[in-house]
């Protein structure tokens, strides 16, 4: 394996996991009982979707400039 193939498949196996969690949080918010949890909770649960989708934005932007520059 070459070190660009050995990097994207660090990017992929990071993107997937992202993917799981926030998977896992919208099932979270999802479950019937969601409505009848304690405020905290589900604030904490809202956060951290934020949270998620700006590391995404964060990581993919970050591999976008790391393939721009490993070109020149």
């Amino acid at each position: 394996m070459t070190p660009h193939d050995l990097e994207l498949k660090r990017y992929n196996e990071i993107a997937n996991r992202l993917d799981q969690i926030e998977i896992v949080l919208f099932k979270l918010m999802d479950h019937s009982s969601y409505s009848k949890t304690h405020k905290l909770l589900q604030d904490g649960v809202t956060l951290c979707l934020v949270y998620l989708k700006d590391v995404k934005d964060k990581f993919r932007r970050y591999a976008e400039r790391q393939h721009d520059t490993s070109g020149d």
